[in-house]
This record gives C-alpha cells, sequence and structure tokens, in this order.
C-alpha cells in the first residue's frame, strides 16, 4: 500500500508539513511554487513572533526535511538554533520550544477554519489567549503575560491567508501534523487596515520635530515616503503639499542619504490592553532638507 500524505510527516512534534492540492494540466503553474513559498515564509514569520513569548532568547529557525510529489508537499521543522540561558540548552527543553511553534500554527490554522474573516476584536483576544496558554503550557518562563501581543496574533492570522492568495479554483492547502490535516482556508481575508481597526481602544497624537532620514521618496504622488528612523525603514505620509509640489517640480534637491527635518504628527493608537496597534507619522511641515554630508 501507497503510504498517504500525512505518512509522509514524521512522528516527532516539531515536524510538520505544508500541502498544496492543485489539478493536474491547469494553467499558471507558478502560484503553486509562489503559495509554498509564501506560506512557507509566513510560517517563519510567525515563529519569530511565538518564540518571543518567551523571556529567554530563543532563535527559531525552520529545517526542510524534504519535498514530495503528486500535490506539492514540503516537510519541515520548527526548531531552535540558540537559547542563551545555560540550564536550558538540553534537546528536551529546544524540542519543547518547537512543539509549541508547531501547535501555535495549528491553532492560527483551526481559527481560520470556519470563518471568512475577522469580526470583532473579542475573537482576537480569544485566539490569544489560546496561545497564551500553549505558551505557558511548556513551562518556560514568560516574556509578557498574554505571551504574544494581540496585534501579533491577528497579523499571523493575516499572513496565511496572503500567502494562500494566489491559490485558485480547484486548490488547496494543509497544515500537516502527525495525524492530522487542518485545511488552511483560502477564502480567509483580513487587512491590516480591518485588524487595526477592531484593535483599537484608544489614540494619541502629538506633534513632534523630527529627523528622517530618506531611504525612498515617492515619485507617484501617493505621498507616501519610506524614511529610515531609530534604525528601522519607516513609511511616513508627507502632508505638506507645497512642499510636495516644489519637489515633484524639481523646484527640491534631494539625493541619496540627505534628510527631511520638519514638524511630524504622531498618532498611536492602543489596544483594550495598552498595548500599542499601531503608530502612524504624518510630516505636516518640511522645515529642512539636510544634505548627508551635515549627518556625519
Amino acid at each position: 500500500m501507497l503510504p498517504t500524505q500525512l505518512d509522509l510527516i514524521p512522528s516527532e512534534s516539531q515536524d510538520f508539513g505544508i500541502e498544496i492540492d492543485f489539478i493536474p494540466n491547469s494553467t499558471d503553474p507558478s502560484r503553486v511554487f509562489r503559495a509554498m513559498t509564501q506560506l512557507i515564509e509566513a510560517s517563519e514569520i510567525i515563529d519569530e513572533r511565538l518564540a518571543e513569548a518567551f523571556s529567554i532568547t530563543a532563535k527559531p529557525i525552520l529545517l526542510l526535511q524534504g519535498i514530495e510529489a503528486s500535490s506539492l508537499l514540503a516537510r519541515l521543522r520548527s526548531a531552535v538554533q540558540s537559547v542563551d540561558d545555560d540550564a536550558l540548552k538540553s534537546g528536551d527543553w529546544k524540542k519543547v520550544v518547537g512543539t509549541y511553534l508547531v501547535n501555535g500554527k495549528r491553532e492560527l490554522v483551526k481559527f481560520m477554519e470556519k470563518r471568512e474573516t475577522i469580526s470583532s476584536a473579542e475573537e482576537i483576544y480569544d485566539l490569544q489567549r489560546v496561545i497564551h496558554e500553549a505558551a505557558r503550557q511548556t513551562g518556560l518562563p514568560l516574556e509578557t503575560d498574554p505571551a504574544v501581543p494581540a496585534v501579533e496574533v491577528a497579523e499571523s492570522v493575516s499572513a496565511l491567508a496572503q500567502a494562500c492568495s494566489s491559490l485558485t479554483v480547484g486548490d488547496s492547502a494543509k497544515y500537516l501534523t502527525t495525524g492530522r490535516a487542518d485545511i488552511i482556508n483560502g477564502n480567509f481575508r483580513v487587512t491590516t487596515q480591518q485588524i487595526e481597526g477592531l484593535l483599537t481602544y484608544h489614540t494619541l497624537v502629538n506633534t513632534e520635530t523630527m529627523i528622517l532620514k530618506v531611504k525612498k521618496p515617492d515619485f507617484l504622488g501617493e505621498s507616501i515616503w519610506e524614511f529610515r528612523y531609530e534604525g528601522k525603514r519607516t513609511p511616513v505620509k508627507v502632508a505638506d503639499e507645497g512642499w510636495l509640489k516644489d519637489f515633484h517640480d524639481g523646484k527640491i534637491e534631494l539625493r541619496p542619504g540627505y534628510a527631511i527635518q520638519g514638524s511630524v504628527e504622531v498618532e498611536t493608537k492602543y489596544g483594550q490592553d495598552n498595548e500599542v496597534i499601531a503608530i502612524h507619522r504624518r510630516i505636516m511641515k518640511v522645515e529642512n532638507v539636510i544634505p548627508k554630508e551635515r549627518l556625519v
């Protein structure tokens, strides 16, 4: 008897599989590989978020165990590369974390199963509590309570949904663990804007003078620029229309490495648990363009 796809998943609790079924001879074959790539990348991002639950430093990595044909099946392992506490460096503790990562992703998939979107903040908080309980059961010290912020839980679900967006009618994706296969609902959709709207409980707005290093100007008129601030890529809307017109008309010299100093409106949105849900920045008035050599 030929083995089933479930038989191809090893019995180790850190192991899982992603399987994509498709109709043979269908067009746009690259969609299957795009979806598989995006599902693996989403799994990596989710593992990083889930691993942040612990007060120790656990660096998760995905290990490719094998690939099977007919349907497309990737066999993977959620592993831990390093733990910074000497008392927790044994393989058993790493296995505990790996099992938690596998189970956490399964809970996200199960959440999507009978939904087409997220309709209320309470749904997100319910899922957050499930993830927290899974983290608590590892016995490892937790960084915070709850273990994973609600916005990261919701964005993890969104990442799985986005990964399936290239699949078409007749395709299906499954999350495989020992003895079970859970459908990754390809009809589920939730946007960042939806998540932000559902979770926002109160908003604070303040204005401050900031220096933002230009990484990617907007030449298409949407006014969303990419800056570098505090060592991170930061999207900021430039709302100074007079300055923008001069820039688009070529009256403003702006070379790579330049920075903008200006009055920036910072809107911070908080959830019911006082966790930051989102931060939006808008440059209301450009006061100065700073050449690269003056930033050194």
